[in-house]
């Protein structure tokens, strides 16, 4: 089912601008479901959910180093038999599909042959689990481990055998450790106490820069790609695809946060339970507001917004209403969009983040305190880095950072 278009328009074609350029100095292309390129991740509104913390100096947040650690917390512990390997591994400095590429020309493995439940980027410290074929992997593991961690680039923390493929989503979520510096004695006591308002309130379910690239490039090359008019094949592809949906569903959001509604639902709302391990749980459609909306309140449920395919489970009534407003505002033909052979799964993603565990410490050097807190899969550190410190927040490890804009939409009693 396509989103009603109140203006109907022709497909757009495929087009480059002559105004716009990526960072490599190549035209900005369009998306031929788009009549003009996409806004980046600076570009894109994100309004303040709350009342927004007071101005003040600078807080820096590195990421470099062990400033900025994060482990991934396993859905599951591998079994000890079966046919894949299980390698718990920690990098630093590397990304996730850096590690594919070393894997496979260490292993001669193909893309397909390798598993890993979510993506880390090269900041800091990471530990995630990963599966490769034990046939293939395991002996030189065994015989000689340090060359092969050598040959990786990481330190194997563990390897165990298990009987499935590791596949996206197979991880509870992720805890984060973050080293904030330039801070004072003041800026703790108001860092613990508004991180316990976000605990309580949660906060906006952001996609965060890295998903766009820095400077935008991955969406950037994703419009280039999307002329092609073929299925995403490689992981690459498929990540080129996830930036563009990123971008659509970031500006629903913030049409939701904009009128109030981000943390409740309406009428017609894709909604998400959330279960016991505080994962999303199935999806329904919201057709009755008076007695949803009491379980939204209490966290039990929320509205799933658009991550725009032909697959994706289809909103009715004001939600659709909303969606459409989206797209509209982006110059997005939906009907096309869905068209497109890239395009030919699509999902929900919640609209509230529940951030659990958040504690905020004075340690270390002078003038500088961790923040530590778990995440559900796909969300990010740093979104929650910018609702907790605001326009201070100078991010200096991935991109110049974009807080949201100081629009107080509520107040952190809600």
């Amino acid at each position: 089912m396509t989103l009603p278009t109140p203006t109907p328009t022709t497909a757009p074609t495929p087009t480059t601008t002559s105004d716009a350029s990526a960072a490599d100095g190549e035209p900005v292309a369009t998306a031929p479901f788009c009549a003009r390129p996409l806004p980046g991740f600076a570009a894109q509104p994100r309004p303040c959910s709350s009342t927004p913390p007071a101005p003040g100096p600078a807080v820096s947040f590195r990421g470099d180093d062990d400033g900025f650690v994060v482990d991934e917390v396993p859905l599951y512990a591998p079994s000890g038999q079966g046919e894949h390997l299980y390698l718990h591994v920690q990098k630093r400095g590397v990304s996730t599909p850096e590690l594919w590429k070393r894997l496979r020309a260490t292993f001669g493995l193909r893309e397909i042959d390798i598993g890993t439940a979510g993506l880390k980027d090269a900041r800091g410290v990471t530990r995630q689990w990963i599966s490769v074929p034990a046939r293939l992997v395991e002996p030189r593991v065994v015989d000689d481990r340090a060359a092969v961690e050598s040959d990786l680039g990481v330190t194997i923390l563990d390897a165990r055998r298990h009987g499935n493929k590791l596949r996206t989503g197979h991880l509870r979520g992720n805890r984060f450790t973050c080293r904030l510096d330039d801070v004072d004695d003041a800026d703790v006591v108001a860092l613990t106490a508004r991180a316990a308002v976000l605990a309580r309130t949660g906060i906006p379910n952001w996609f965060g820069a890295q998903r766009f690239g820095h400077d935008d490039r991955a969406l950037r090359e994703a419009e280039r790609w999307l002329g092609r008019r073929r299925p995403a094949r490689t992981k690459r592809e498929e990540f080129w695809v996830s930036a563009v949906q990123s971008v659509l569903f970031n500006d629903w959001l913030a049409l939701r946060v904009e009128d109030g509604t981000w943390d409740g639902v309406v009428d017609g709302d894709v909604c998400e339970k959330r279960m016991p391990d505080g994962r999303g749980g199935p999806l329904f459609v919201c057709t009755d507001v008076a007695a949803d909306a009491p379980r939204a309140a209490r966290g039990e449920i929320g509205a799933a917004g658009p991550l725009h395919g032909q697959q994706m489970r289809t909103a009715g009534s004001d939600a659709l209403t909303r969606e459409s407003r989206s797209l509209q505002r982006l110059a997005v033909d939906h009907e096309a969009l869905l068209a497109h052979p890239a395009f030919a799964t699509g999902a929900r993603r919640a609209a509230r983040l529940v951030v659990d565990d958040v504690v905020v410490r004075r340690d270390g050097p002078p003038r500088t305190c961790f923040v530590s807190f778990v995440l559900p899969p796909g969300a990010y550190a740093s979104v929650f880095l910018a609702e907790l410190v605001g326009q201070r927040l100078v991010d200096l490890a991935f991109a110049p950072a974009s807080p949201p804009t100081p629009v107080a939409l509520g107040s952190d009693d809600g």
